[in-house]
């Protein structure tokens, strides 16, 4: 059995947040080659603002796919999530 109480106040759901891409990139634009390339541009731009080194790892293992042992290539993006990936101290 359910009892009401009518004098507590209803919840009610929190509005919805709206999220948003950055770099002037749409929902869409994910969903399209052309989309994925300006994001993949941007961000190397943005890598290479923040960490040239790691930009320039990133460009070489790209350019040379075969040329990483497995361990090289998962130290390269291991250090690509820890750059990007939130602090605990920022959740």
């Amino acid at each position: 059995m359910f009892i009401l109480n009518a004098s507590a106040t209803p919840r009610t759901p929190a509005a919805p947040q709206i999220l948003r891409l950055g770099w002037g990139l749409s929902f869409a634009d994910l969903h399209e080659r052309h989309g994925l390339l300006r994001l993949d541009a941007a961000f190397l731009n943005f890598l290479a603002e923040w960490d040239t080194v790691l930009r320039e790892r990133l460009a070489g293992a790209r350019a040379n796919p075969g040329a990483l042992a497995p361990k090289a290539e998962s130290e390269l993006l291991r250090e690509l999530a820890e750059e990007f990936a939130p602090h605990p101290a920022e959740r």
